[in-house]
């Protein structure tokens, strides 16, 4: 059975998967920052949390990262917080095509194969977010892709996914891929700076799965 806290003995893979295509980029037409440059400063707040929680040398958490669009790119693989270098690697910009999420979510269940962890562990979570709607044509292979990934058996337990999205997003699609309880709308990109260290902070207390997803839900 997973794990009711994140500590060092039982550290939680946490796996985002970030929409990096084309409506991600700035808009010419608005003002501040892009969405893309956002969902940057908001993984970097939650890598600072998680190494404020860690408070020590031995890992609590384990981050990978994928980046997707017309393609998926493998950005970071089950680094642990101090480990990864998250200034190098938040570095998106919008400008990876269309969007294309099924290779994404199975790159996802290839890098929780080979970082299946251990039945001690916090059970792993899947973070998926996007601004808009799959392109047609890979709707149905993504939705396939998620399920599989949802079903998926390692030994740290079946991956909790959560669909995070703002924006022109296809509702329909975002909540079948999380589920209707595991679907948050954001106001926007900017939402993932406070979001993401909530998660981080929950996922340190006694409150275990139910709590991450309450905060998640409520906030």
């Amino acid at each position: 059975m997973p794990a009711a806290k994140v500590t060092s003995l039982s550290p939680w893979h946490v796996v985002f998967i970030i929409d990096d295509s084309g409506s991600m980029g700035p808009d010419q037409s608005q003002k501040g920052a892009s969405p893309a440059s956002q969902v940057c400063d908001g993984l970097k707040s939650m890598v600072a949390e998680m190494e404020v929680i860690a408070k020590g040398s031995k890992p609590y958490f384990r981050i990978s990262i994928i980046a997707f669009g017309t393609n998926a790119d493998n950005i970071a693989e089950a680094q642990g917080e101090r480990e990864i270098d998250i200034n190098a690697i938040a570095t998106f910009t919008g400008s990876r095509g269309s969007t294309r999420p099924s290779e994404a979510f199975r790159m996802a269940i290839d890098i929780l194969k080979r970082n299946p962890g251990k039945p001690t562990d916090f059970r792993p979570y899947v973070f998926f977010f996007s601004d808009g709607a799959p392109d047609d044509d890979d709707r149905v292979s993504a939705l396939q892709a998620a399920a599989e990934l949802k079903a998926l058996k390692i030994d740290a337990g079946e991956p909790t996914l959560w669909a995070l999205g703002y924006g022109a997003i296809d509702k329909d699609f975002m909540q079948k891929v999380g589920g209707a309880e595991r679907f948050k709308e954001v106001t926007d990109a900017a939402a993932l700076s406070k979001l993401f260290p909530i998660i981080g902070t929950t996922a340190g207390t006694q409150t275990g799965e139910a709590g991450v997803d309450k905060a998640i839900m409520n906030y």
